[in-house]
């Protein structure tokens, strides 16, 4: 191995390492699950897929492991670097996909040049790359096909795929044409799903992921314990996330907006709260 795979071995490792330790719940993605499934080498790059809850754990995580730890694209994405190496933790994918459990429940571990590697599973992996296809990045469909094989988890695959089933269908039907083992009813299965009226996933409106984003952030205010805070009120308006209520100290309202750009990232949120220091109850004079 040369000084490049040896550096970027070494950061894989430490990389993997610092999320175990912090409990952070991760499959690799990208070009080195591509090569732990026998694909092609990979990338320069280390793409990371976790659950959307760790996300402020990870930063402290590698932050901690002594990688410089950049914005990313908050909420999404968690970008570091270490010796020339970026390592790219992504909490939603192509097509809103999450690291949920059910997604954590196929990841496959294995051996990759001496070392214990937690991969996405190939069912997970193929639908994430099917619907990453096109801006110029062809290497995705192919990889894509190249995890058909026949000892899939069709039932699985087809279940989660549904929500994005128009390229993860395109996709099964050329690996068909080039003499892949397709069964043909996972191709049924997708094809209704498309057109014969089945709804899995409803289109969630705007008013609805706001109240849901809403709801994540008044959950994490009262959880955090850098601010404890439940009776805070959180309000999507304009696109910006508006916190609002008292609190007892300047520290506390800082904590609030520490917490809210790691949530939504800086600049999409805008503390109202105020400070109103808590008084000390008057003691009364005994006659």
């Amino acid at each position: 191995m040369n000084e490049t795979g040896e550096r970027y071995d070494r950061v894989l490792a430490e990389s993997t390492a610092a999320l175990q330790r912090a409990d952070v719940h991760h499959a690799l993605i990208g070009g080195i699950a591509a090569a732990f499934y026998g694909l092609h080498p990979p990338g320069r790059d280390i793409d990371i897929f976790a659950d959307p809850s760790d996300a402020p754990r990870t930063r402290e995580a590698l932050a901690g492991a002594g990688f410089k730890v950049g914005r990313g694209d908050p909420p999404r994405t968690v970008s570091a670097s270490r010796d020339g190496v970026t390592v790219e933790v992504v909490f939603e994918a192509a097509g809103s996909m999450r690291f949920d459990r059910e997604c954590q429940a196929h990841v496959v571990e294995g051996d990759y040049h001496g070392r214990r590697l937690r991969v996405l599973g190939r069912e997970d992996l193929l639908i994430m790359k099917a619907n990453r296809f096109g801006g110029g990045q062809p290497q995705h469909w192919f990889d894509a096909v190249g995890l058909v094989i026949p000892e899939l988890d069709w039932e699985y695959l087809v279940r989660r795929a549904r929500p994005l089933a128009r390229p993860v269908l395109s996709l099964l039907l050329w690996a068909q044409a080039q003499g892949r083992s397709v069964p043909d009813q996972t191709v049924v299965d997708l094809f209704e799903a498309i057109f014969g009226g089945e709804t899995p996933r409803p289109v969630e409106e705007p008013a609805d992921a706001d109240r849901r984003l809403a709801a994540r952030i008044h959950e994490r205010l009262a959880a955090d314990p850098r601010v404890s805070a439940p009776e805070l009120e959180v309000s999507i308006r304009g696109g910006k996330v508006v916190i609002t209520g008292v609190v007892a100290t300047e520290e506390r309202r800082s904590a609030i907006s520490a917490l809210v750009d790691e949530l939504v990232g800086p600049g999409r949120a805008e503390n109202r709260t105020r400070v109103l220091p808590m008084r000390e109850p008057k003691k009364e004079r005994l006659k």
